[in-house]
């Protein structure tokens, strides 16, 4: 069975940019402002942050949502200006630089991550050569109070989309919450793997130039080929 592709989801982190200014976020700028308030070393107040959020299961909501960090240890500052501040140092890849304009020209393109949006949001002001051809951002943690991108997850992404889930491809890095929970909800799904030196395969690449490559060599269609647990039911996985 042959179905047209319509929409392109993009996960952030790790596909549009590196991880590395969401890092700096977390275990820089909440430190240092921590150890001005504190009037301690930031090793210190490194240290107190890396305790504190050791202390709360990744599971709970709270451990994603900036403000609940913010209040917890007493930070007095606008979420903006720190978001500002990580962004700084913050450069998409320069395949996404690339690809996602050409991309949007035969797809609606969106976002979907469990990054905070207004993070996101504001990263897209900054490159605008990727941002304007970004339809809509949808964050797990901020439009539904999940902190993880689950099947629930991205059905809420489908229905928001008015699209037949078959005709949606999720691109993400992690195999669980880019991949198979994408097609637990009967979406399509690539496996951006940046760091591996292996062959690319159907279903993993190394870079959004392969996915373009393969997107020109399945297009106007795509078989079910790209959704290899399709036919499997979600208990038996």
């Amino acid at each position: 069975m042959r179905t047209s592709l319509t929409t392109i989801s993009l996960d952030f982190a790790g596909v549009v940019a590196p991880k590395d200014f969401i890092d700096y976020f977390w275990y820089y700028v909440i430190p240092r402002r921590l150890s001005k308030l504190e009037r301690i070393s930031l090793y210190e107040a490194m240290s107190i942050v890396d305790r504190e959020y050791s202390s709360v299961p990744s599971t709970r909501l709270e451990w994603y949502l900036p403000s609940y960090w913010l209040r917890r240890f007493n930070i007095d500052a606008s979420i903006k200006d720190l978001y500002e501040e990580a962004l700084s140092v913050a450069e998409p890849y320069g395949d996404a630089l690339e690809v996602v304009p050409r991309l949007a020209r035969r797809f609606r393109i969106v976002i979907v991550t469990n990054t905070p949006k207004k993070m996101v949001e504001m990263f897209l002001s900054k490159y605008p050569q990727i941002g304007r051809h970004i339809s809509r951002v949808f964050s797990c943690i901020d439009d539904f109070a999940m902190p993880k991108k689950l099947a629930e997850f991205y059905i809420r992404v489908i229905e928001e989309l008015g699209e037949a889930p078959g005709r949606i491809m999720h691109i993400g890095d992690d195999r669980v919450h880019d991949f198979e929970e994408p097609i637990r909800a009967g979406m399509r799904a690539l496996l951006i793997e940046r760091s591996t030196r292996t062959a690319p395969t159907p279903t993993s690449l190394r870079s959004l130039y392969e996915v373009e490559e393969l997107l020109e060599d399945s297009c106007p269609t795509l078989n079910y080929a790209f959704n290899p647990l399709s036919h499997t039911s979600p208990k038996a996985r």
